[in-house]
């Protein structure tokens, strides 16, 4: 490859973002350069390859374009992630996916990648325990009629709130949640942290 050349690609690959197809770049060196031949043409083309879709470290691969009826690249969609929650949203933020569809499949991918994974606690989603707890209150509620019933609210790292659906007075108050914290304190990695929550109802002093 001519010197001439390689600075030209060299030039082109420095000061782009990604946002021409392949092809275009070529299609470009050929006007720019009428006298190359078929050689320097593949020698180019196999160079912009390089570059573009191996070389990570200088060329970030989200920029590709995504989108090509609007000519929206990856990284443009990205930006728009945190502000989209579904598919509809992201492409009407983006304008991505409104034309031919093929690329609403990398939408979608890239949406589901966004998502913020759960919170885990002892290597289980916190969801999971939360519905555990309920399971351990739902026996509760059946077999304890002292207690007005209770669910879960929350469960973080450990500790839950329990909402209980009911009034209590003080002495009340400090005998569920020791009875509670006492309770939940098997079948479980290590003791729960419970919290009450009367939020919703009317204690008696």
């Amino acid at each position: 490859m001519q010197a001439t050349y390689q600075r030209w690609i060299e030039g082109q690959l420095a000061g782009r973002d990604l946002v021409m197809e392949r092809s275009e770049i070529v299609s470009l060196f050929v006007k720019t350069f009428p006298e190359a031949t078929l050689l320097d043409i593949k020698l180019i083309d196999d160079e912009i390859r390089t570059n573009l879709y191996q070389t990570h470290k200088r060329f970030e691969i989200d920029d590709f374009i995504l989108c090509k009826c609007k000519k929206v690249t990856q990284s443009t969609v990205k930006i728009h992630l945190p502000n989209a929650k579904t598919l509809e949203e992201l492409k009407a933020c983006t304008q991505a996916g409104t034309g031919c569809g093929k690329c609403v499949p990398d939408l979608e991918s890239l949406l589901a990648s966004h998502k913020p994974k759960p919170l885990r606690w002892h290597g289980e989603a916190h969801s999971v325990w939360g519905e555990r707890v309920q399971t351990s209150l739902d026996l509760w509620n059946k077999r304890i009629d002292k207690y007005p019933p209770l669910k879960v609210k929350r469960f973080d790292q450990g500790q839950v709130v329990v909402e209980v659906d009911g009034g209590l007075n003080s002495d009340q108050e400090w005998d569920l949640s020791t009875d509670l914290s006492a309770y939940l304190a098997e079948g479980f990695p290590e003791p729960l942290v419970v919290f009450l929550d009367f939020a919703h109802s009317s204690a008696k002093s």
